[in-house]
């Protein structure tokens, strides 16, 4: 490898890095803060970058905010993937993963619930890229109810992955306005609704 192609990989490899770095950042303050009360030289400050270091990886702070809410959204299928992998999915499973990632990644919910509750970015596209994540994760959880209650049909399904979002908010909600709040409780009683709606559904398909 010639020495210009070494410092071109080297670059790379530092481009990916404060890439990754800015995410990181952006993702922790929009979740705490909300979008609009995020500028970029905030995110700036907090990584130690200029503004064209963002606008050269991301093009403006709406492609920012794609970024970071996509690269999260992936993370979070990826683990529901990895907890509940094909061939070994049930309700109980399944509930089991949604319950873990609520326990294990709050951030990522609580951007998506942030992002959706800011009503004072006057940006459409930053509203429709919530809007197109909601309805992702809707049909990343009607697919897995698919594999797993496979009987139902899409309908009831989808039904039952909106009941299992929803159930998310809730809790979500819930912690963010009274951390005293029994959260393992919740989780557990949210596993059991699940598991009793996707029987009740199946039942009445039977």
């Amino acid at each position: 490898m010639s020495g210009g192609d070494m410092a071109a990989k080297v670059k790379t490899g530092k481009g990916s890095i404060t890439r990754e770095k800015i995410l990181d950042a952006a993702m922790a303050l929009i979740a705490e803060r909300g979008y609009a009360a995020t500028p970029i030289d905030v995110i700036c400050r907090e990584v130690n970058v200029s503004p064209p270091t963002i606008y050269h990886h991301f093009g403006s702070k709406e492609g920012l905010l794609a970024a970071v809410v996509e690269r999260s959204v992936s993370e979070w299928y990826a683990d529901l993937e990895a907890a509940v992998p094909l061939g070994s999915e049930s309700i109980d499973r399944f509930a089991d993963a949604m319950a873990d990632s609520m326990r294990n990644r709050p951030d990522i919910l609580r951007l998506i619930l942030i992002m959706g509750l800011d009503r004072t970015s006057a940006n459409a596209s930053v509203r429709e890229s919530v809007q197109r994540v909601r309805r992702q994760a809707i049909e990343h959880l009607t697919a897995r109810m698919n594999r797993i209650l496979g009987v139902l049909g899409g309908e009831f399904n989808e039904k039952l992955a909106r009941f299992l979002l929803v159930q998310l908010d809730g809790i979500f909600v819930a912690r963010e306005i009274d951390d005293g709040d029994d959260i393992e409780e919740l989780l557990a009683m949210m596993r059991t609704a699940v598991i009793a709606v996707g029987v009740q559904l199946v039942a009445e398909q039977s």
